[in-house]
């Protein structure tokens, strides 16, 4: 009985499915784990953090880049700059600065209903003859004649502060911490079933 072994030959196998499959699979799991990231962010961290009155608004902004076999990155965010600037202010918190002159913040009847601030957007307001009144505590306010009443749409303000109210970094870290090893484990084995 003669028993032979091909150890160097395996050996070489071996070293050359660690050398394709390696990074292919990286690729794969490094992409699985982006989409995973993603789908957490969309339905558990913006509903989480804000009151959406688009639902879609979540999906639009959060993308994802995948990765590729010459470049072992993938991406989740807001890749087409679509609300950046509104969602970095949320995420780390800070004071929100008007592209005019002031802030218009909806009080009274408007305050809850944002569907309405939509319909009655200030400038609107003020061109259906709306009309600045400055209270005695020296606060601006945008008001609109209703009949025989007048009633406070927007208080006008210099600068607003913006509470920490998103996630997003931290509840994409640890989405991917929680999934990254087992996408590569599936997709290596499975790599390594189909290697010729």
């Amino acid at each position: 009985i003669k028993v032979k072994s091909n150890l160097k030959g395996f050996s070489r196998w071996m070293q050359s499915i660690h050398k394709k499959q390696v990074p292919f699979a990286t690729m794969l799991a490094l992409n699985d784990t982006a989409f995973y990231a993603r789908n957490k962010i969309v339905k558990e961290t913006y509903p989480k953090a804000f009151d959406l009155k688009v639902k879609r608004f979540p999906a639009l902004v959060t993308r994802v880049k995948k990765a590729s076999k010459k470049k072992l990155e993938a991406q989740v965010g807001d890749l087409k700059k679509i609300g950046l600037s509104f969602l970095s202010l949320h995420e780390e918190g800070g004071i929100k600065t008007p592209y005019g002159n002031s802030i218009a913040v909806p009080i009274g009847k408007l305050e809850n209903k944002r569907n309405l601030r939509k319909k009655n957007p200030p400038r609107q307001v003020m061109a259906q003859k709306g009309f600045i009144i400055r209270t005695k505590k020296g606060k601006r306010v945008i008001f609109k004649r209703r009949s025989e009443e007048l009633e406070a749409q927007y208080l006008l303000i210099p600068k607003a502060v913006i509470r920490k109210a998103l996630d997003f970094y931290k509840d994409g870290q640890q989405a991917v911490q929680a999934v990254f090893q087992k996408n590569f484990e599936n997709r290596f084995y499975r790599a390594i079933q189909t290697a010729k």
